[in-house]
């Protein structure tokens, strides 16, 4: 899938989540496990995993680091 096409949904899986923050997939693995950032699983325990990007973009807003300036 192209960045084009991340961009462009509001719902992603666990890869394109990764690749829309920027992170490897093993980090973005180990903030679900310590349930650091939002999803949803579907189907229960062992079921497909999902993000909505308006809940990784506020992830990302509510992580900032702020400087002097913006305090």
């Amino acid at each position: 899938m192209e960045d084009r096409e991340i961009f462009d949904r509001e719902v992603l899986d666990k890869k394109q989540a990764a690749r829309f923050l920027g992170i490897s997939m093993p980090y973005l693995e180990k903030l679900m496990r310590t349930r650091r950032i939002p999803y949803s699983k579907i189907d229960g325990r062992k079921g497909r995993v999902l993000f909505l990007k308006a809940d990784l973009i506020e992830w990302v807003k509510q992580h900032r680091v702020k400087g002097p300036e913006t305090e």
